[in-house]
């Protein structure tokens, strides 16, 4: 669990086994299995841009007690009801359409298979074309543990009024981030709060990470049986695999699932193009030189044989060279063009095979989880909402009915902040994200 303060300080709730925590210590204790771990729970706060000041702070004469009397969080006793429930009321969603500039960049990616190799992945042409500022490093400090079970309602009634305390005395609004299980049992306490409670000014976010696990566990459960775990365990190890499927692998499943779509984005557009794979050889070709192994530019360059990929690869050299910058790069009708011819062809092929209704749908998830990373990691506060709305179908087709209903909730609440918390809307839609 962490929380944000919009005077830019932000306190992380991070939750650590006792076990874990002791074996940090001394590694002689907690060896083995244990049944009943207890956990605890520990706030770090994150000021950012990080601050330094050179002023001297006087030596003082303090004892343990007066160390232990500050450094502890008040526990307050909060007894579960479900009168919080009763004032929640389901509307119907807005259909949420960000303004994504760089989606056309997503195309140029897909499109740099048919005539370049090797090429950077999805990732690392993103990390290398995006230029842009940034508030700087932050600082770090650590704040009072809380020693409970962090599901406990009491802990997280403890930590939701120790962080409203807090934002009353900076006079700023509290912006608190809590994995799905602790969003809902948060919001929950809010909701059953007084209107006039320091509680009721709280702005609950559903953690971004945690939130990307359920959907690349949603995407394993909606692919279970399709052939696409036998296609990993060619790259991965078979135990690998299993936890990649689940989501729990988070960082390996994001790069396998952008093998398999970049594949078939690469089949895709062979008919869309009519131009050739990039390598169409068999390995018995390739092995044995290693100049064999990795096709010559004459080979899958594909330029000369198509106008749209001849000004694609010109586009991608100067992106890449940094000759232009991604918002003119986004304005070619070469990109439109390609993507609309991929989506004309993939429609007509939900028509002709069911099979292929299946993998389309994989390769739009793919999109859903790339617009998700891309708002993530720039700030866009409008796309991170759309992205959520998008995931909301497949969350509740793979039965993931705990994120459905919180993702559900969360987009509602976000919606309010234009008229409750106009302020907060502001800086968020700025990227303080």
């Amino acid at each position: 669990m962490s929380t944000m303060l919009l005077s830019h300080m932000e306190l992380t709730f991070l939750i650590l086994p006792q076990s874990l925590w002791s074996m940090q210590r001394t590694m002689s204790t907690h060896i083995g299995w244990t049944w009943h771990i207890p956990w605890y729970g520990y706030m770090i706060a994150a000021i950012t841009p990080g601050t330094r000041s050179g002023q001297a702070i006087p030596r003082a004469k303090v004892t343990s007690l007066d160390v232990a009397n500050i450094g502890r969080v008040q526990i307050r006793y909060h007894k579960e009801d479900s009168h919080g429930l009763t004032t929640v009321t389901y509307q119907k969603l807005l259909n949420l359409k960000a303004q994504n500039c760089c989606e056309n960049l997503d195309v140029l990616w897909k499109t740099s298979i048919m005539f370049v190799s090797p090429r950077p992945a999805w990732s690392g042409m993103m990390q290398f074309i995006h230029q842009g500022d940034h508030p700087g490093k932050a600082a770090v400090m650590f704040m009072p543990m809380i020693d409970m079970n962090p599901s406990d309602s009491t802990c997280i009634y403890s930590t939701l009024m120790f962080v409203s305390e807090h934002a009353r005395r900076h006079e700023v609004t509290p912006i608190i981030t809590f994995d799905q299980p602790f969003w809902w049992k948060a919001f929950m306490i809010i909701k059953s709060e007084p209107v006039g409670s320091d509680l009721r000014k709280i702005i609950l976010r559903l953690g971004g990470f945690h939130t990307e696990m359920g959907f690349l566990g949603c995407i394993g459960h909606l692919m279970a049986s399709s052939g696409l775990q036998e296609m990993l365990e060619l790259i991965y190890a078979p135990n690998a695999v299993v936890h990649m499927i689940s989501g729990k692998a988070i960082a390996r499943a994001v790069h396998a699932h952008f093998i398999v779509d970049a594949a078939l984005n690469a089949l895709i557009l062979k008919s869309v193009f009519n131009v050739p794979l990039p390598c169409q050889q068999e390995v018995s070709d390739c092995e044995g030189s290693e100049n064999n192994a990795r096709p010559t530019d004459e080979q899958c360059a594909n330029v000369g044989k198509n106008q749209d990929i001849d000004e694609a690869c010109t586009l991608y050299k100067k992106l890449m060279a940094r000759e232009i910058c991604v918002e003119e790069v986004c304005k070619f009708d070469v990109l439109t063009r390609s993507k609309n011819n991929l989506l004309d062809y993939s429609e007509s092929m939900k028509i002709s095979s069911r099979t292929s209704t299946l993998w389309l749908q994989y390769m739009n998830m793919m999109n859903i989880l790339r617009r998700y990373i891309r708002a993530e990691r720039t700030g866009n506060w409008a796309l991170h909402l759309q992205a959520i709305q998008e995931m909301l179908p497949y969350l509740a087709a793979s039965g993931h009915n705990s994120y459905t209903k919180s993702a559900t909730v969360y987009l509602q609440e976000m919606s309010y902040l234009k008229t409750q918390h106009p302020e907060v809307q502001q800086l968020l839609m700025r990227g303080s994200t």
